[in-house]
């Protein structure tokens, strides 16, 4: 073997058990890199019109983060906290009724009873609440950690990017940037894609169920936005809440909402997404779902979460890498 391929070899091998001794090692840092890529894009539309350096621009942008989200917070906290509150009462009010529904049919009845018992053994109840408080405290380190990284990558990009090339053999050193470089364009337009798309599903939401006179828009709206970070899958999480407010009040408004759901996942999948990617390097949406569904079953919610960046990532790699390089280029 050459050196190149012998630099290739460990690397991947590198990657490959790190995924799998500790998978959420590898996830926090593909999640640092998208929010590095976020700062420093933003740092980078600063200082094109600011004459201050890179490193000056990116914590200009973060600072202009800071305050726009304390201004927000300040506006529209107070009520959207409201909302929340009154969300998470009546949800379980509404499952209450909806379970009383369900329980006239008896099929229907044993099959939730099933799923979702009426009552917890009070052990298994203690355990529940101990490992829900363990991963809690073990995400905010997870965030914690995925903050510093990404900030300390943003602020300083080349010399992580050094490193990891210097890992490879000088004579493949020049490609291995171009491929980053190929990468780091790619994730740009998905995260473009991803905020613009969460942003228009949050206004689309609250509005479609404000008008239909769904109870809680603002706060079904704002959930909407945030699980729209997750292709595919987020809007369908988004729904049940929705759907189970919804189911209090009858039939013809649970039909209401599934239509106003479908339509603006509609609307996001087969014409926001398109519009803001055509320049980039569109992800096949069977492509996007089978990622999902693997990293779903395999790592939980964060390899749900992560799926669609790390599915981009491994089509960038396999087209420039390996058919580009090894099948077509010969190397």
């Amino acid at each position: 073997m050459t050196r190149s391929q012998v630099s290739l070899t460990v690397l991947g091998i590198a990657t490959l058990v790190l995924l799998i001794v500790a998978p959420t090692v590898l996830f926090v840092l593909v999640a640092a890199v998208l929010l590095a890529l976020f700062l420093r894009g933003g740092g980078s539309l600063l200082s094109r019109h600011l004459p201050v350096g890179d490193k000056a621009a990116v914590g200009l942008f973060i600072l202009a983060l800071l305050v726009t989200m304390v201004a927000l917070s300040l506006a529209f906290a107070p009520a959207i906290s409201d909302q929340i509150d009154e969300l998470s009462t009546k949800l379980p009010e509404a499952f209450q009724s909806l379970r009383q529904r369900i329980e006239s049919v008896g099929w229907l009845n044993r099959a939730l009873d099933a799923v979702v018992p009426s009552e917890l053994p009070g052990g298994t109840a203690a355990s529940t609440v101990s490992t829900g408080l363990a991963s809690g405290l073990a995400a905010i380190g997870g965030f914690v950690v995925l903050g510093f990284v990404g900030l300390y990558a943003a602020l300083d990009p080349q010399l992580y990017r050094n490193g990891l090339v210097s890992l490879l053999s000088p004579e493949i050193r020049p490609r291995a940037n171009q491929v980053l470089d190929e990468l780091a364009q790619t994730l740009r337009g998905w995260i473009l894609a991803r905020l613009f798309s969460m942003a228009v599903v949050g206004v689309l939401t609250t509005l479609g169920l404000w008008a239909a006179g769904i109870p809680l828009a603002p706060a079904l709206g704002f959930i909407s936005a945030l699980l729209g970070f997750i292709p595919n899958l987020g809007p369908v999480l988004a729904a049940v809440p929705a759907m189970m407010l919804a189911a209090v009040q009858g039939g013809h408004s649970v039909a209401i909402v599934a239509g106003i759901y479908i339509a603006v996942q509609t609307i996001e999948t087969y014409g926001l997404t398109p519009i803001v990617e055509q320049k980039q390097v569109s992800l096949p949406p069977a492509l996007v779902l089978g990622a999902q569904l693997l990293m779903g079953s395999l790592y939980g919610v964060f390899g749900l979460a992560i799926a669609s960046p790390l599915a981009a990532i491994t089509l960038v790699l396999l087209r420039e890498v390996y058919v580009g390089d090894y099948l077509e280029g010969g190397a």
